[in-house]
């Protein structure tokens, strides 16, 4: 296990000495403390379920002390690293754990310095979705008392179709996302902040990773691209300030979504649709009423 958790440090290590956020010496972070971090966070939210079974949070919130917006999509890069990911799975699964969901990475900042904080400028905690929490997650009911979970619930979904969404280029946080929300946000990054950086203005729920050298189709998604909203069992797409345009193909044919605006008007799509938002291309699925989303 010491070896996977060397390889969660080196992960760090290496963003850090690429010049991300932590590898600011303002920040006072170190990998190896991130890493301690995670460690006692897995112990502290262990909990037992159906047949004795040992499950861990799956919900992971950065704690960061005063962040600009692009020190916010920098951590969120870095936490949603696809070999952070993976290790810290590895490391779950070899201590015998369980996930009941996917890790779901959340930033959330602070204007001031909290105790947990202590001497550092970012700090890890593992959550157990509660029943107030976002409606589109799994959500726990828990015996603190015994350490115990009571119950699961799964996530209550606001739309009465099987949609989806399928990145065909372009990156993003998840590849394939299920529609569970009359108000869908897409854009880049999952945070997006006002310009002080104070103020959480949304989430998007399909995300774009922060665009690397090089990378010419995550740079023209912006944070607040598009949005689709379910209405009368019709899906609508609309552009909700994008610096590079929206679309849709179906067949031979492109649709251009007007632009955002007080009597900007949606474009209702259909299954097969691609939605096109700067130059990132995503299929558009609609399947039958209980039919498995193939994620």
């Amino acid at each position: 296990m010491l070896h996977i958790l060397r390889k969660i440090e080196n992960v760090f290590q290496s963003a850090f000495e690429g010049g991300s956020p932590p590898g600011n010496s303002n920040d006072k972070i170190e990998p190896l403390d991130l890493v301690r971090q995670i460690e006692r966070e897995i112990e502290r939210n262990k909990r037992i379920f159906i047949n004795d079974r040992t499950y861990v949070a799956h919900k992971i919130v950065i704690h960061l002390h005063a962040p600009t917006q692009s020190r916010i999509e920098e951590y969120e890069a870095l936490f949603n690293n696809p070999d952070f990911r993976k290790y810290l799975e590895e490391y779950i699964a070899e201590k015998g754990y369980q996930l009941l969901d996917h890790i779901r990475i959340v930033v959330q900042c602070h204007q001031a310095l909290i105790p947990e904080f202590g001497k550092r400028h970012c700090f890890v905690e593992f959550s157990w979705p509660q029943a107030t929490s976002d409606p589109g997650e799994v959500t726990v009911v828990l015996d603190l008392q015994n350490n115990r979970i009571l119950s699961v619930n799964a996530p209550r979904s606001e739309v009465a179709e099987t949609a989806w969404l399928d990145v065909q280029e372009g990156k993003a946080y998840q590849s394939k996302v299920i529609i569970g929300r009359s108000q869908f946000n897409i854009g880049r990054t999952e945070n997006v902040l006002n310009s002080k950086g104070d103020k959480l203005l949304r989430v998007n729920h399909l995300a774009f990773v922060r665009p690397g050298a090089g990378d010419a189709i995550n740079r023209t998604v912006s944070r607040q691209h598009g949005r689709i909203e379910y209405r009368g069992k019709s899906f609508f797409l609309y552009d909700t300030g994008s610096q590079n345009g929206t679309s849709v193909q179906r067949g031979t044919m492109t649709i251009l979504v007007p632009q955002a605006g007080p009597n900007a008007e949606g474009i209702e799509i259909e299954d097969g649709d691609i939605l096109i938002f700067g130059s990132a291309r995503v299929a558009f699925h609609v399947g039958k009423a209980g039919e498995s989303v193939p994620l």
